[in-house]
């Protein structure tokens, strides 16, 4: 009898543990990919960013633009492939997405 209770109250217990979840809706989905999408390019952008104020910290005759050197591929969206639109003075830095994922702007 003692092991007809035990098993009851294990089954009782484990039928808590399994709760019945609906997966997410096809809108929420594409906000998360879309957030998802944003991160990996604004880390891209951020890369670009560091190696142009590094390299316009370590020239002291730079006089704006992009600086030798910076590979291609930092160049573009690591999600849709497109150019990034990059402005660079003597003090200011503007790197855009143009597939709308934000835009990174660094003075220095």
């Amino acid at each position: 009898m003692r092991y007809v209770v035990c098993f009851a109250l294990l089954l009782w217990l484990l039928s808590g543990c399994t709760k019945e979840t609906t997966p997410p809706d096809e809108n929420r989905l594409q906000e998360i990919r879309f957030m998802l999408d944003s991160t990996k390019c604004m880390n891209r952008m951020e890369d670009l960013d560091f190696l142009i104020v590094d390299a316009a910290l370590a020239d002291t005759a730079f006089a704006g633009g992009m600086p030798p050197g910076i590979p291609d591929s930092l160049m573009r969206c690591p999600v849709s492939q497109a150019a990034y639109v990059c402005s660079v003075t003597t003090t200011f830095c503007r790197i855009e997405c143009l597939s709308g994922h934000g835009v990174l702007e660094d003075e220095y």
